[in-house]
């Protein structure tokens, strides 16, 4: 955490932070209020709530910290806030915006390694793909053509 010890310095930063929470918030609330799906609805007002905690347990750890109180404890608290928080809003973006095509990459997974770029070769070297020489130059079929 990157911490200012002066509490005049950082008070600019928390009351951004605070705008920026009470807009989100107000977002939230919104879509728990408006969307047609009760399950979205749901998972927004359990966002606004957990949102709202990691911002409250982060400022009383940072106010901790200033005043030399370092406490363990309410750090550990703050990052299993954000966490729940992270989890809530993840969460509710699947739900609100989760259809795919293609499922979504969990973090830290990487594609496996499948296709031609994996072999190093050129897709026209690749024996599955190149055609026989009948099958690029067709004869024409006789009595297909005008007599």
């Amino acid at each position: 955490m990157n911490l200012n010890a002066d509490a005049a310095a950082e008070a600019p930063k928390w009351a951004e932070l605070q705008r920026q929470l009470d807009t989100a918030r107000e977002r939230l609330l919104v879509v728990s209020a408006g969307n047609p799906r009760r399950h979205v609805r749901e998972l927004a007002r359990a966002a606004e709530v957990k949102v709202d905690n990691a911002f409250k347990a982060s400022l009383w750890t940072v106010r901790d910290m200033q005043a030399n109180r370092d406490n363990r404890e309410w750090m550990d608290h703050a990052r299993k806030t954000h966490a729940e928080a992270a989890t809530a809003m993840r969460n509710l973006i699947d739900a609100n915006f989760g259809w795919r095509v293609f499922p979504r990459r969990r973090p830290g997974t990487q594609r496996s390694a499948t296709g031609p770029e994996a072999t190093g070769r050129a897709v026209a070297q690749d024996p599955a793909s190149s055609q026989s020489p009948d099958r690029a130059n067709p004869e024409p079929v006789s009595g297909a053509q005008g007599a």
